[in-house]
């Protein structure tokens, strides 16, 4: 089974520990840690490794603490639990992790850095929900990868978490799926998180099956999973 490096799985669990407010060893082992965000405007679950982490403000915290270890895990058991608070579900997504012992990076022939123009001709070929799962138009730097014809057809970024983690998105049009394009992209901006010391992070819907098979081709092993339930009322963290 491949694993990931002890260096990798530190930075990980440390740019966790600072989003979710814990502490970095509560991943050494397998536990469920609640953690009480005041005043803020979602509920929170994260599994990373055999450790999972609940975010939430009160009252929802304590309705989730009557849940059990696995229940808290399950999309429908916490939407049932915080029901009255009209929760509006996000993911679940899987969450999988890099180093330059797992991947297995593709070529970038025809792959180069993109302005914000050629990213939004990739955008514009692309649905609405594809759009936004990829989290592209949120990140300030892009590559693209092109046709035949030098069109763009693919574009991949990544955003920095914490100085510890690239968070990656990628992008492919519809008619150029299955092509090696989003490999191809995929790994220019790997290449340049790896480069600036990051771990590449791969967050995917779990039921974007095509998602998921392009990061395991890439190397990408899973290491858990994220589910967020925004709240009526409050502002605090969420933990994106």
């Amino acid at each position: 089974m491949t694993t990931l490096l002890p260096a990798t799985l530190h930075a990980l669990h440390e740019m966790w520990a600072g989003r979710l407010g814990v502490h970095p060893s509560v991943f050494e082992r397998e536990q469920t840690v609640y953690r009480d965000w005041p005043g803020a405007s979602a509920a929170v679950m994260v599994r990373a490794g055999w450790t999972v982490v609940i975010g939430a403000p009160e009252p929802a915290l304590t309705r989730l603490r009557e849940l059990s270890r696995d229940h808290v895990q399950q999309p429908k058991s916490l939407m049932a639990a915080l029901s009255d608070l009209s929760p509006q579900l996000l993911g679940p997504a899987c969450l999988a992790y890099a180093d330059a012992d797992t991947l297995n990076l593709g070529a970038i022939s025809q792959v180069h850095r993109a302005s914000r123009h050629e990213l939004d001709m990739v955008l514009a070929l692309c649905r609405g929900g594809d759009r936004e799962e990829s989290g592209l138009e949120e990140m300030t730097q892009w590559w693209v990868a092109t046709d035949h014809d030098g069109e763009p057809v693919a574009a991949a970024g990544y955003e920095t978490w914490d100085e510890r983690v690239a968070h990656l998105g990628v992008l492919v049009a519809p008619r150029n799926r299955g092509t090696g394009r989003g490999a191809e992209v995929a790994s220019a901006a790997i290449t340049h998180a790896l480069e600036a010391g990051l771990v590449p992070q791969w967050r995917s819907a779990v039921s974007n099956e095509q998602s998921l098979q392009l990061g395991r081709h890439l190397g990408f092993v899973p290491h858990g999973e994220q589910v967020t339930l925004l709240l009526s009322g409050g502002g605090g963290p969420s933990a994106r």
